[in-house]
C-alpha cells in the first residue's frame, strides 16, 4: 500500500536528518568574520557559478612539523577530494565536514566543505528527496547566512517539502476513506447474495460516495439498479415500472450494457408502437375516406331523384295554414284557379294570406301550423320546434309531405317557416339554389347549419331581413340555446342591430339587412309577413348588389334576389 511505502520514506528522509544534524552540529563550529566573507566569494554557495574543484590545505605551524590535528584535518580533506573526484559528495561532504572540526580556521578546507554541500542539495533536489535537501541547505544557511544562492535554495525546498506532506496526509486519508468504502462495497455484495438489491444499491452508493475515485462503486450501484428493475419485470411482468429502473442504471452507468440493452428494447416497442399507430391512422383515414365517398355517392343517388322543380317557393310561419301550387308552365287557367282557391282558404282562416303572396313570382306556397292562433300555434309547434332545430313540424303536420321531393331556384321562408326549411334542407327532402329568411325563428345551433349548408355549397346563398322591433328573431335566439339566457344577458337582441351582429358572428356567410318599423316597443305587427313585403318594396327585378359571402376567389358572387311582392 501507499502508506507504507510513505512510512519507509519518512524513516528514511528521519534518519538522515538526524544523521545531518550530528555530522553538522556536533562539533562546535566558529563562524569566522571577514575569513568567512572572503571564502564566500569564491564558493558556489556565494552565487558565483559553478564550483570550483576543491583544493588542499598547506598550513603549517611556523614553518615547523605540523601538528596532529592540521594534519589529520588535511588528510581527511584530502579523502573528500577523491571522494569529489568520484562524484561521491555526500562523502565528500562528510570527510570536509570532518578535516573543518580539526581545523576550523582553514579557509581551503571551509571552502570545500560549503561547495559539497551544495552539491550535495542539488544531489538531493535531482532525486526530488525535498526533506534532505531542505535539511542540507538549512545546515549551509548556518555557516553562511547571507547566501542568496542558500537562501534561494532552502525557499524552494521547503515549499516542496510543505506540498510533500500535504500530499502524503491526502494520501493518508484516501486510504482511509478508500478501507471505508470497501467495508460499505462488502456488505452491497452481502445484500445482493441475499437478493436484497435495494440494500445492495445504497451500499454501493454510499461506498461510491465516500470514494467516489473508484469507478467500480458507481458501476456497482447501476447494477443493482439493473437487478431491481429484473425483479420487477419477473415478478409484476410491468414493464413501464421495470423500464424506470433500466433507465436510472443507464443514468449512473452510461457503459452499463445490460441497461443499455433494456432501453434499446424500449426504444424498438415505442418505434413499433408508432408505426401501428401510424397504421391505425392510415386505417382510420381509408375508413373516413371510404365514408366520405358513401356519403357523396349517397348525396349523388339523392341528387339524382326526381326532385320535381318547382320554380320559386315561399314557406309560411307561424299561423300559416294553407297551400298553392302552380308549375312553372302551368296555364293562365290554371293559375287563376289556384289563386281563387287559395282566397277561398284565406277567407276561411280570417287570414290574408294572398296579401303577403306574389302569385306572378311564387309558384309553390306552403304553410303547415299547427292552429290559426297565434298563440296555439306557438304554444303547439313553434316552440318545439325551436328546441329541435325544425324537426318537430315535419313530424307533427302531415301538409310537410307536399313539399318532399321538390327542387326551388329561391326559396323564401317567414318566421318558423326558416324552421321547416332547415329541417327539409338538412334532411335532403328539397333542394334550394337560394334562401330568403324574413323575421326568422333562429338558435345558435340553426344558423350554425345554415352556415354549414352554405360552406358544403348545399344551399348558394342565404340572405335575412329583420324588421325593427319584429320580437321573434330575438325571441327564439334567447330561448332556442343552451347558453342563449347568457348570451341575452350581455346583448340587447331586441335591438335589431345588435341582432343583425350576433347572427353576422355566429354565420358569417349569410348576408343580414334591418328594415325600419314601429316605434320604441317590439311588436308582433312588423313580425307579418305584409310588412316584410311593404319594407322592402315590390321590386321584381334584383338589386344588383352581391349577396355577402357568396363571392369566389377570381370570381363574382350571387346578386341578391328580388323583394317578395
Amino acid at each position: 500500500m501507499a502508506l507504507d511505502r510513505k512510512k519507509t520514506v519518512w524513516a528514511s528522509a528521519l534518519s538522515i536528518f538526524i544523521v545531518g544534524f550530528s555530522t553538522s552540529y556536533a562539533v562546535d563550529w566558529r563562524v569566522p568574520g571577514s575569513q568567512k566573507e572572503a571564502v564566500c566569494q569564491g564558493s558556489c554557495g556565494g552565487g558565483c557559478g559553478a564550483c570550483p574543484a576543491p583544493r588542499q590545505g598547506s598550513e603549517g605551524a611556523d614553518g615547523t612539523q605540523v601538528n596532529a590535528a592540521k594534519a589529520k584535518a588535511n588528510a581527511l580533506n584530502n579523502e573528500g577530494i577523491a571522494a569529489w573526484s568520484r562524484g561521491e559528495w555526500g562523502i565528500a561532504r562528510e570527510k570536509f565536514q570532518q578535516a573543518y572540526a580539526n581545523n576550523p580556521d582553514s579557509k581551503v578546507i571551509f571552502t570545500n566543505l560549503v561547495n559539497a554541500t551544495h552539491k550535495v542539495g542539488q544531489e538531493d533536489i535531482a532525486k526530488g528527496d525535498w526533506e534532505n535537501a531542505k535539511n542540507t541547505f538549512q545546515s549551509a544557511l548556518y555557516h553562511m547566512p547571507n547566501s542568496a544562492e542558500f537562501q534561494r535554495l532552502y525557499a524552494i525546498a521547503s515549499q516542496k517539502v510543505k506540498e510533500q506532506r500535504q500530499q502524503w496526509a491526502d494520501e493518508r486519508q484516501k486510504d482511509q476513506q478508500y478501507d471505508r468504502a470497501r467495508e460499505q462495497y462488502k456488505l452491497g455484495v452481502s445484500a445482493g447474495e441475499r437478493g436484497d438489491w435495494v440494500a445492495a444499491e445504497n451500499f454501493f452508493r454510499t461506498a461510491s460516495q465516500i470514494y467516489p475515485d473508484e469507478p467500480a462503486f458507481r458501476k456497482n450501484v447501476a447494477w443493482a439498479i439493473t437487478k431491481q428493475g429484473d425483479q420487477i419485470w419477473k415478478g409484476a411482468d410491468t414493464w413501464d415500472a421495470a423500464l424506470v429502473f433500466w433507465k436510472r442504471a443507464l443514468e449512473t452507468d452510461p457503459e452499463n450494457k445490460y441497461a443499455r440493452g433494456k432501453v434499446a428494447d424500449e426504444q424498438k416497442i415505442q418505434e413499433e408502437r408508432i408505426q401501428a399507430e401510424k397504421k391505425q391512422a392510415e386505417l382510420n383515414d381509408l375508413k373516413r375516406v371510404a365514408a366520405e365517398k358513401q356519403e357523396y355517392l349517397e348525396k349523388k343517388r339523392l341528387e339524382q331523384l326526381s326532385f320535381i322543380p318547382s320554380g320559386n317557393g315561399l314557406i309560411g310561419g307561424t299561423s300559416w295554414i294553407t297551400g298553392y301550387n302552380v308549375p312553372p308552365d302551368s296555364s293562365p287557367e290554371l293559375r287563376a284557379k289556384a289563386i281563387e282557391m287559395l282566397r277561398q282558404q284565406t277567407a276561411l282562416a280570417g287570414i290574408p294570406y294572398n296579401e303577403a303572396i306574389d302569385f306572378e313570382r311564387f309558384n309553390f306556397v306552403l304553410g303547415i301550423a299547427a292552429s290559426t292562433t297565434i298563440f296555439t300555434d306557438l304554444r303547439q309547434r313553434v316552440l318545439f320546434d325551436n328546441l329541435t332545430n325544425g324537426q318537430a313540424t315535419p313530424q307533427m303536420q302531415n301538409a310537410y309531405s307536399s313539399l318532399k321531393g321538390r327542387s326551388f331556384k329561391e326559396l323564401d321562408c317567414h318566421s318558423n317557416g326558416a324552421m321547416i326549411c332547415l329541417a327539409a334542407l338538412e334532411n335532403w327532402d328539397i333542394k334550394a339554389d337560394r334562401v330568403v329568411l324574413y323575421g326568422p325563428q333562429i338558435t345558435t345551433e340553426s344558423l350554425a347549419m345554415w352556415q354549414e349548408l352554405i360552406q358544403t355549397r348545399r344551399v348558394r346563398s342565404v340572405q335575412i331581413y329583420i324588421n325593427k322591433n319584429d320580437p321573434v328573431p330575438a325571441v327564439s335566439m334567447l330561448f332556442g340555446s343552451s347558453n342563449a339566457l347568457e348570451a341575452g344577458a350581455n346583448l340587447p337582441l331586441f335591438n335589431a342591430n345588435a341582432m343583425s351582429r350576433a347572427i353576422s358572428e355566429a354565420a358569417p356567410s349569410i348576408g343580414v339587412k334591418v328594415l325600419s318599423c314601429g316605434g320604441l316597443v317590439p311588436t308582433l305587427d312588423c313580425h307579418d309577413l305584409r310588412v316584410y313585403k311593404r319594407n322592402r318594396g315590390c321590386n321584381k327585378a334584383s338589386s344588383g348588389k352581391t349577396v355577402p359571402g357568396t363571392s369566389l376567389p377570381g370570381g363574382s358572387g350571387l346578386l341578391e334576389p328580388p323583394a317578395p311582392c
